[in-house]
Formats: structure tokens, sequence, C-alpha cells
């Protein structure tokens, strides 16, 4: 699932206030890195 400029793979955790996952940093040339994503509750966004 595409989350701005990165690839979300997995969810890891879900919390009160947010979820996290693991994803991937997609660049320029083929660049990938593997990260942890981090986003608010879409119900707290506001």
């Amino acid at each position: 699932m595409p989350f701005g400029r990165y690839l979300l793979e997995e969810p890891i955790a879900r919390g009160g206030m947010g979820e996290v996952f693991r994803a991937r940093a997609v660049g320029a040339r083929g660049f990938e890195k593997p990260v942890v994503v981090e986003r608010t509750l879409p119900q707290l966004a506001g």
C-alpha cells in the first residue's frame, strides 16, 4: 500500500493513537531502503 514515498509492506503494531508498519523507501534509479513508518490513526489525524 503506497504512503507518500513509502511502500507499506506489513503492519507491525497498532495502539491507541497510531499504527506501525514495516515499509520500503523507494527512490530514483531503483533505490530501496527498509524502514519503519508510524502513522496516526485516521480518526485522530484531524
